[in-house]
């Protein structure tokens, strides 16, 4: 059996072996049976590729299976995989002469030696579509028709369709014949019309329309423009079937993406409008449900992230869905209007929808398991000074009118952490954020057994170095810098910005101690964000003492030398850990301090290996229902060694920032602990404990004591940082 329709969760691997293309999670196991081989693709992007990076799955348990990796037909490689640990990424090495930048290498898996016991699975992602441009150098009907590539399409015609698909088109002929060839070949048991609206495309559209075949396909030509708005409201009058699917033609389905919108209409009868899982041509997220601001601006949740995280495969009500692929009830369609012709050609009209629907008592869900290739900004661009993205501007203004109460009323701030605003529907945000009907905890807060560890364990470690809690520290330290260089302004920085709220405690803090002589800037990679954190800076009267930038580590040049900078859980997502640290050093002043509380660990947040030993008798010891991990919403009977790096570098070079510290710098304060007891008390697993519970107490109690003998005998790293660095030893 040969698999060619999943993707491995693989990524490139540069001369340093580091990765250079995306690697996804992946959440499907494709297991490699005695008579099962997967096949797929990768393109290098550049000469040095050095190798592969693949992602497997052993079901916990011992495997002495040899993997076999062919690449093309002319080189073969074999290794046992009797060392391999579960959930583990491995490195392959390939050899250069097989690589060709930009051109496609066949690579094929399969395993010797399988049997029941005795078996490996691969982490894989469904395949994205191929695209097919048949129309390359092709003018006229009867040349097209005669190209291998193009395959004429052919929709029977049926009486009472289920879903009446409509379809806007101006131009990009490639992209329509490609949304077309995936709607007829996906979901065939769902009885459907396709409606097509040419909205005078100049390109080959309608000769290439004029041959599609059968009844399902009804085509307008239109004369003028409609643009999106247009089109979508003449499909809608046309439509016969018992719901309306909205879709761009710069789209390309996948299975189910019908068959599982219609499920969550089966469910419940409430819902008016359902939205699927939008993804970029390259496999990222492009959006798992929209999120919409007070201000009435948006925000695509999840993206550019791994679409097969567990935080967006789960069904849940938002605030708006892409008209991109959206779902309503004809009924609905019909008896409001459809789209709100204010919003003509385009732009806010889906959200405006979604906000109707919602007024109305009906709920508009996204689903999850509903996909859809978008290769966004085809048609309109995405230059918002110009052309039809120009109205993206302007319908903000007008819809921000329509909805000012909704908005000021039930939504959050542009300063909300996406995953927080992405959950804030009430009924929603309990099913992402509690295992059960009766907790009452947050994901995003850390869980209350954290604090108990924290009050008896961590505080009495830094009120031996004089302070009390990290917050203190930072105060403690830009205090004591104005007090030094009081004839001058001390410039500080911190250089991550959320919410701005950290950055306007500490200069109120300095204020209230009398100090005037310093301006804090801050850093913060959007522009939008940062212009929002200004206002709030000149609305707490505080904008003359802080700043608010856009830059990030990553391309921050710094304007002074600074007399301190707050790195406050910055750095560990770095990338190019060692440009970052340079940086920093050259921007601090030669009496200057770096103050850095983060994480150190392993890339990903993952256990070292010598750590591993030690926590499957702790593990063993948990009752079952704490074995399940509410970052993931899986049931981890053994314990699974995640890798965060593949979501937005989550740790990525962690492990090399002490190191790199030490070369620059030198330590005033260093405070590093923790590692094992991690594991139990942060977000994942930490809301099952209970504080108040004596058995639970007394495991954390263990664990602890566990990790310090660890750590103190040198058998374990720290995995956390409270540091005080500058040039020269005082």
């Amino acid at each position: 059996m040969l698999i060619q329709n999943k993707l491995p969760a693989t990524a490139l691997l540069d001369t340093d072996l580091k990765p250079f293309s995306h690697t996804f999670f992946g959440d499907i196991p494709v297991t490699l049976t005695a008579d099962t081989q997967l096949q797929f693709q990768i393109t290098p992007e550049q000469k040095n590729i050095t190798g592969i990076r693949l992602r497997f799955g052993t079901y916990c348990r011992d495997n002495h299976c040899d993997l076999i990796i062919q690449f093309a037909d002319y080189h073969t490689q074999r290794f046992n995989l009797s060392d391999l640990q579960d959930n583990e990424f491995i490195d392959i090495a390939l050899d250069k002469s097989i690589t060709v930048p930009q051109k496609p290498l066949t690579v094929t898996l399969s395993c010797e030696n399988v049997d029941e016991q005795n078996m490996v699975a691969i982490w894989c992602t469904e395949a994205i579509p191929e695209f097919i441009d048949p129309f390359k150098q092709a003018t006229g009907l009867q040349r097209l028709l005669n190209k291998p590539q193009f395959k004429p399409l052919h929709l029977p015609a049926v009486e009472n369709p289920q879903v009446s698909i409509v379809i806007p088109v101006f131009n990009k002929v490639a992209y329509t014949y490609n949304c077309l060839l995936t709607v007829v070949d996906t979901d065939p048991d769902i009885s459907k019309e396709v409606i097509i609206l040419n909205n005078a495309s100049s390109d080959e559209t309608e000769a290439f329309l004029s041959q599609l075949q059968g009844g399902g396909f009804r085509v307008v030509n239109n004369k003028d423009n409609k643009g999106f708005v247009g089109a979508c409201q003449q499909g809608g009058a046309m439509a016969t079937g018992e719901f309306i699917l909205l879709l761009n033609n710069d789209t390309q389905v996948r299975t189910g993406y019908l068959s599982n919108m219609l499920k969550v209409f089966d469910n419940d009868s409430d819902v008016g409008l359902v939205g699927s899982k939008l993804i970029y041509p390259d496999g990222r997220l492009q959006e798992a449900g929209g999120i919409i601001f007070n201000d009435a601006s948006g925000c695509n949740y999840g993206r550019l992230q791994d679409p097969s995280f567990p935080h967006f495969n789960q069904n849940r009500e938002v605030d708006y869905c892409s008209g991109a692929s959206l779902m309503i009830r004809t009924e609905l369609w019909q008896h409001w209007g459809g789209f709100d012709e204010r919003y003509a050609p385009a732009y806010y009209e889906d959200t405006d929808l979604c906000f109707t629907a919602r007024s109305k008592g009906y709920k508009v869900m996204y689903c999850h398991d509903s996909q859809v290739i978008h290769h966004e900004g085809i048609t309109s661009g995405t230059d918002v000074t110009q052309g039809f993205k120009a109205f993206q501007v302007i319908n903000h203004k007008k819809f921000y009118q329509k909805w000012r109460d909704v908005l000021t009323t039930q939504h959050c701030s542009p300063l909300t952490p996406p995953d927080k605003a992405a959950h804030h529907l009430a009924a929603d945000y309990q099913t992402f954020s509690q295992i059960s009907d009766n907790s009452d905890y947050n994901l995003q807060d850390l869980p209350v057994i954290f604090h108990y560890w924290s009050c008896r364990y961590l505080v009495p470690m830094m009120q031996t170095q004089g302070f009390e809690n990290v917050d203190q520290l930072f105060i403690q330290t830009l205090i004591k810098q104005c007090q030094t260089f009081k004839r001058e302004t001390c410039y500080f920085v911190s250089t991550a910005s959320h919410d701005g709220h950290f950055e306007s405690m500490l200069v109120e803090q300095l204020q209230q101690q009398g100090l005037q002589n310093f301006i804090l800037h801050s850093l913060n990679p959007n522009s939008q964000t940062v212009e929002k954190l200004n206002q709030l800076a000149k609305n707490k009267n505080i904008s003359d003492k802080l700043q608010f930038q856009v830059a990030d580590l990553a391309s921050w040049q710094p304007e002074y030398t600074y007399h301190a900078i707050i790195a406050n859980h910055a750095l560990n997502c770095a990338v190019h850990m060692d440009q970052v640290v340079e940086r920093l050093q050259t921007a601090l002043h030669p009496a200057g301090k770096l103050v850095i509380v983060d994480m150190i660990g392993e890339a990903g947040h993952q256990r070292a290996e010598n750590v591993l030993p030690h926590i499957p008798a702790l593990w063993s010891q948990l009752p079952d229902n704490y074995k399940f991990n509410l970052l993931t919403q899986q049931q981890e009977n053994w314990f699974i060694n995640h890798d965060y790096s593949h979501i937005g570098f989550e740790g990525t070079e962690a492990k090399t920032l002490v190191p790199l510290l030490s070369e620059k710098l030198h330590f005033e304060l260093c405070l590093a602990y923790g590692n094992l007891i991690d594991v139990f008390i942060e977000r994942a697993f930490g809301h099952h404990f209970d504080e108040h519970n004596n058995d639970d107490v007394a495991f954390i109690d263990q664990v602890q004591a566990i990790d310090q003998m660890l750590i103190e005998q040198g058998k374990i790293q720290p995995t956390h940082l409270i540091a005080v660095l500058q040039h020269t030893q005082s």
